[in-house]
């Protein structure tokens, strides 16, 4: 299917048939980044360079799909796309369908470092009567475990379901589940376990690939706590792969975060710290709520220099370099569990 659209897109823009080009580019670069396909996201940016481009129809649709590149570590840029195009007037350019300007623009903020923004703009959104995929309030409830509001998302979490499920479509309930599973992660992990289990399921089975992922890293942070430390690592594991080969760079950096708390608990501290120094600045890393907390308890349990060494050698590396470590750590971490063979 994307090579069609390539081939679509690209002899469109050489050939000078803006219309085809943007309506190739614009109305598949959200769905694309879904199924881990960025490639029409930057068909996007580069349309946005076309000369005279500023009074075309599909334009807002163009800035949506060029906020995508989020995903691909530029998320301050992301949020620049995403501003641009909701500034423009409604009247002279098409809607973009199902709150996905502003869906995308919460998440760019969200990668750039703003989990609250994204959550304001998320209650914003469920007020809204064109959000009929029940993005807003599926987000509100995702997003408020992230920031520490477990018993409002708890509270809000039924209706959501509801909601979403009244929609018929696989991205909303799939995405409602996983929200629910957070939720009750703190109240009751046995069934925020099998929440987040159904959400891999349907996004699986809709081939909704970052979902699928990002729902496989969730259910690996509640593994490590109330589960199976095993399973818990060798999903992290799949992950960590997952989102450094698709170029997912925003999400990988959570992920790797996801994987600091758990080898801390597994006392494997320097190993932590290395891991921790190379995130740390990533304005992704506010995703990770405990990740402040366990730096407190790296620096109390590393004796004096040693934390610093080890973020310092962590800060050093590379993408490539950082996720070989990760994987190879994960391994002697699952050769190191008592029922290990």
């Amino acid at each position: 299917e994307l090579s069609n659209l390539r081939a679509a897109f690209r002899w469109a823009a050489d050939s000078g048939d803006i219309d085809t080009a943007a309506t190739s580019a614009g109305k598949v670069a959200y769905l694309a980044a879904y199924y881990h396909s960025f490639e029409p996201a930057g068909w996007c940016v580069e349309l946005l360079d076309v000369p005279d481009l500023d009074e075309h129809p599909l334009l807002r649709w163009l800035y949506m799909g060029a906020s995508q590149r989020g995903f691909l570590d530029r998320p301050d840029e992301a949020v620049r796309y995403s501003e641009t195009g909701l500034a423009l007037p409604t009247d002279r350019f098409e809607d973009v369908a199902h709150e996905m300007e502003r869906v995308s623009l919460g998440i760019a903020m969200m990668f750039a470092g703003d989990p609250g923004g994204w959550l304001t703009i998320a209650r914003e959104i469920s007020m809204s009567p064109n959000d009929d995929l029940a993005l807003g309030p599926i987000s509100v409830v995702w997003m408020l475990p992230m920031l520490g509001e477990f018993d409002e998302a708890a509270n809000l979490a039924a209706n959501m379901l509801q909601r979403a499920n009244a929609t018929g479509g696989p991205f909303s309930i799939s995405y409602a589940h996983a929200a629910y599973g957070r939720a009750f992660a703190k109240a009751n992990p046995e069934q925020a376990l099998e929440a987040l289990r159904t959400a891999i399921q349907i996004a699986h089975e809709s081939r909704n690939r970052m979902f699928e992922a990002v729902f496989k890293r969730e259910l690996a942070g509640l593994e490590a706590t109330d589960g199976n430390v095993q399973v818990a690592l060798d999903s992290l594991d799949y992950v960590i792969d997952a989102f450094h080969q698709l170029g997912d760079t925003a999400n990988l950096a959570p992920t790797l975060g996801y994987l600091v708390l758990l080898l801390h608990r597994l006392d494997r501290h320097v190993e932590a710290a290395t891991l921790y120094g190379a995130i740390r600045q990533h304005p992704a890393s506010a995703m990770v709520a405990e990740l402040g907390h366990t730096e407190v308890e790296l620096r109390k349990t590393l004796r004096p220099g040693l934390y610093d060494e080890c973020v310092a050698t962590g800060a050093d590396k590379n993408t490539r370099e950082i996720v070989s470590y990760a994987r190879t750590e994960i391994e002697a971490a699952l050769n190191a569990l008592p029922d290990a063979e």
